[in-house]
């Protein structure tokens, strides 16, 4: 069950949560959790931990990956140091064996019937198959994540030094404001406290000046009641020359306010901007296509290799080299898209949902000054909607100036008074004037020009701060983290991602080729030697038996049909790898030797007779 509601200030509630979530937000208001957003800060290690899950996939499929490549990088280090030891036959021992043509006449099996026994219908043209198809597909799928990981980092940290530039430059509006209002306010006070001498020429100045307008036409159309204005003049100009202790408050109240946002935010927003802002453009601008372009174009280049070489192996060195390459792409792939591009995809999540409910955490717990608490809490409830504050004590509630001082006596008849009096009247009506009243004539002309002055930038410090004037800012931010951030990591999180899953399974193919291919090798080596052997033991079965020799070699006859097998195919131009020295090959040249336990004679299709078994010991009985 959803519990939203709207507060005093318009921020959305939900689930006792606060937050904005702009439109192009992926979550919604019924995902907060209190529970969620009290376990969410990233200051706290605790809070990494319960990231940690999200990251863990990418790091085990990673790290085996990375043991893939370690693996293979032995494995080929060890076939470029050892060397691949290969059988040579001469033309001498080729001349017993037959032609591989009469070889596959003489032992080819019956022609199998049914698809099923069909070449394209095994097991191992499938799985060459389904290797190549794996191989293409992770050239087209890396092509892809290349494109699309550029074309997600193209602002990433432009955007984000765009909104600080943003929060520098109002910060450095309101405080340039806060500095006129000062030094205005300070010649007022100046001004002020030489008219404060002599408070009935200042009310006969003014009322004098009201009727020398009323005379003149420029009489202001909002001034119903002249007398009425005269009193309530009165009323200001008495409250204006009582300002001056007034004036002091105001000014103590906007040095302390243009401390705290110097000290809180610009000077640590320009710190931020001076350290960081030069190399992570520079990342963008430069470094971020190396990187990428590096990844993408081994995985590419191993999986086409890949596409290439594993279909027949004829260049075993080189697809092991392509392999090794792959894990190395993979493990890239790995560490970084699903581990961590998914675990920046979680942060960048949890603070488009918590945001504004950590920042009140965090105020609460690390800010110890009892007035900096209070100042900052109750800038983050108004901004957050949680409270409401009338515009004319924005400024006085959040920055603590006491603006309300100034608003009693800068009332619209005088300011009005004083605008008409600089503009409408001549210099040598308000001499004129000043000279009859007994006041100062400079000191009552500045205060006249100052009280506009100040209504203006009193207004415009005002406006600055109101709620209304950094709702924009504030959209910003949040539509960058629960937006722009959280969209970019997504793009790149799934273009890793599946790259990287791709070639996983690319080289587990590969990879089960190579160790497919080593064992056969192998097992054919065993057979070899194990039928060499088999056909060797013939000869020695009788020792009297002489030995048959192939066109002047020396050797045995069973070693003899072992060695020219070998040299036969290697004659072919076939590699080691494609010898066929199955079982039953061998058995069929066993069955040959010895049809009736005795060898072909060399050079001859016909048996040779036995031979006469030698007298026993002692002679004949």
């Amino acid at each position: 069950m959803v519990n939203i509601t709207i507060a005093e200030g318009g921020g959305v509630v939900a689930n006792d949560v606060v937050s904005f979530l702009p439109q192009c937000a992926s979550v919604s208001y019924s995902s907060l959790s209190l529970q969620d957003a009290e376990q969410y800060d990233i200051t706290s290690s605790s809070y990494l931990v319960t990231v940690l899950p999200t990251i863990v996939p990418g790091l085990v499929f990673g790290i085996l990956s990375v043991l893939g490549f370690i693996f293979f990088s032995l494995w080929l280090c060890t076939q470029c140091c050892s060397g691949r030891r290969r059988v040579r036959a001469s033309p001498d021992k080729e001349q017993l064996m037959a032609s591989p043509e009469q070889q596959s006449d003489h032992y080819a099996a019956p022609p199998p019937k049914g698809w099923r026994h069909r070449s394209w219908a095994q097991p191992t043209f499938l799985f060459k198959l389904l290797l190549t198809a794996m191989a293409l597909a992770l050239v087209g799928v890396s092509a892809w994540g290349l494109v699309s990981s550029i074309h997600a980092t193209d602002d990433t940290f432009s955007s984000l030094w765009d909104l600080v530039r943003d929060v520098e430059n109002r910060v450095g509006n309101a405080t340039t404001t806060m500095q006129q209002l000062s030094g205005e306010l300070q010649q007022l006070n100046g001004n002020v406290t030489l008219l404060g001498n002599s408070t009935t020429g200042v009310l006969t100045f003014s009322q004098a000046a009201v009727q020398r307008l009323v005379a003149q036409g420029y009489w202001n159309a909002s001034w119903t009641d002249a007398a009425q204005v005269k009193q309530e003049i009165t009323d200001k100009i008495t409250a204006l020359l009582a300002l001056p202790d007034s004036i002091a408050d105001v000014q103590q109240g906007i040095e302390a306010g243009f401390n705290t946002l110097q000290d809180s935010l610009a000077q640590p927003l320009l710190n931020i901007q001076d350290d960081w802002e030069a190399p992570t453009m520079a990342v963008q601008e430069r470094w971020r296509f190396i990187p990428i372009a590096v990844v993408f174009g081994i995985t590419a280049g191993a999986s086409l290799l890949c596409a290439l070489l594993f279909w027949s192996l004829r260049w075993y060195r080189t697809a092991t080299w392509a392999a090794v390459v792959l894990w190395l792409g993979v493990a890239l792939l790995m560490l970084l898209g699903v581990g961590l591009f998914n675990g920046v995809v979680t942060v960048s999540t949890d603070s488009c949902q918590y945001a504004e409910f950590l920042l009140l955490q965090l105020v609460s717990r690390k800010v110890k000054d009892t007035e900096s608490q209070r100042l900052l809490l109750n800038s983050f409830s108004y901004y957050f909607g949680l409270t409401a504050i009338p515009d004319d004590l924005v400024v006085n509630d959040l920055l603590d100036i006491p603006t309300n001082l100034l608003r009693e006596f800068l009332t619209t008849s005088i300011v009005d008074l004083a605008t008409n009096v600089t503009m409408n009247l001549s210099p040598s009506d308000v001499q004129a004037l000043s000279t009859a009243s007994r006041v100062p004539f400079d000191a009552m002309r500045t205060t006249f020009l100052l009280l506009p002055n100040i209504s203006s930038t009193l207004w415009y410090l005002e406006s600055q701060v109101l709620k209304s004037s950094i709702d924009p800012l504030y959209h910003s931010i949040k539509e960058y983290l629960c937006c722009t951030l959280s969209s970019e990591m997504g793009d790149l999180f799934v273009a890793w991602t599946a790259a990287g899953v791709l070639g996983f399974v690319l080289a587990l193919l590969c990879s089960a080729r190579l160790a497919q291919h080593a064992l056969s090798l192998r097992k054919q080596q065993r057979r070899a030697m194990a039928a060499a052997a088999a056909a060797s033991s013939l000869h020695w079965q009788d020792p009297d038996y002489p030995a048959l020799q192939y066109s002047g070699t020396g050797m045995a006859a069973g070693n003899g049909a072992a060695a020219a097998a070998n040299g036969s195919m290697a004659g072919t131009g076939m590699s080691s790898a494609e010898r066929d020295l199955s079982l039953s090959d061998v058995q069929r040249h066993k069955d040959e030797l010895q049809p009736k336990g005795f060898p072909l004679q060399s050079g001859s299709d016909e048996e040779v007779g036995p031979p006469t078994p030698p007298p026993p010991p002692g002679g004949q009985d």
